[in-house]
């Protein structure tokens, strides 16, 4: 039986297969990414840059006008003009378990509650006894000029220089308010990474 052998021809075909074959693999190993990666970006398929839950402040507030005795900290703070309810009381929970949990970065986070009626601040301290939570008498002066309005109410975070950065909204349902927690610890976590400050 006679061994058949390629002809030139023949090989130059399997040449040119093998040739066409690995372009095509070339093609897809680094042009296909490439395309992928511009129809992600053109179509927003994920937000570009978000690592915070919080929402960012466009311009950071000075955090010296409510707390001009502060310690050089970041801070956890609620600010409130309204009477301590339901949303006041899960603010309170919050902050003291979002202080607990952070563990080892606790000595760098003081939690500062911020009410601006004395009868609504010794209320809060009878909800929340907790020795993590710091009570700082403020005005309604004070308030109107860090944040340019009298009415404010959230949890917001404040960094070692005393920028007001993130703020929060509130829950009048608990276990809302635990949840919403986790988003708080989770910034703060990472924000205290960043930072050789405080």
């Amino acid at each position: 039986m006679a061994a058949t052998m390629k002809t030139p021809s023949t090989a130059n075909i399997d040449n040119s297969a093998t040739n066409k074959r690995t372009l095509i693999i070339l093609v897809l190993v680094f042009v296909v990414p490439v395309i992928l990666a511009k129809l992600a970006l053109d179509g927003n398929w994920f937000n570009k840059g978000v690592t915070n839950n919080g929402d960012l402040l466009s311009s950071p507030l000075d955090f010296d006008l409510l707390h001009p005795e502060r310690e050089k900290k970041w801070y956890l703070t609620y600010i409130s003009s309204q009477p301590c309810l339901n949303q006041c009381e899960n603010a309170l929970y919050s902050l003291s378990q979002i202080w607990t949990a952070l563990g080892r970065q606790q000595d760098r986070v003081t939690t500062a509650i911020m009410l601006t009626d004395e009868v609504q601040r010794n209320r809060a301290r009878h909800l929340e006894g907790s020795p993590k939570l710091q009570f700082v008498p403020v005005s309604a002066d004070q308030v109107v000029k860090t944040f340019g309005k009298p009415d404010v109410e959230g949890i917001y975070i404040v960094d070692a220089l005393g920028n007001v950065i993130l703020t929060y909204p509130l829950h009048g349902d608990k276990q809302e308010a635990v949840l919403a927690s986790r988003d708080i610890l989770s910034d703060m976590r990472k924000l205290l990474k960043l930072s050789r400050i405080g």
